[in-house]
């Protein structure tokens, strides 16, 4: 449930950064670099948060795998 929860998190953090990064390089306005800069932070903790729980997924099917035969 863990893992689920924190995969959807990713992806919700990945996407809302990337909208912040498209939609403030697009326009623009005195507020650009703290989007910008945002967007980055978000989109980065998105994809580091996304690896890790498909890292653990990945050793969670391995072991599972190992002991079915």
């Amino acid at each position: 449930m863990r893992n689920n929860l924190g995969l959807f998190a990713g992806l919700i953090l990945l996407v809302i950064g990337a909208l912040l990064i498209s939609d403030s390089v697009s326009n623009s306005d005195p507020n650009q670099t703290a989007r910008v800069v945002g967007g980055a932070t978000l989109l980065s903790l998105g994809l580091i948060v996304t690896w890790l729980m498909g890292r653990s997924w990945w050793e969670w099917r391995k072991i599972e795998r190992k002991y079915r035969g």
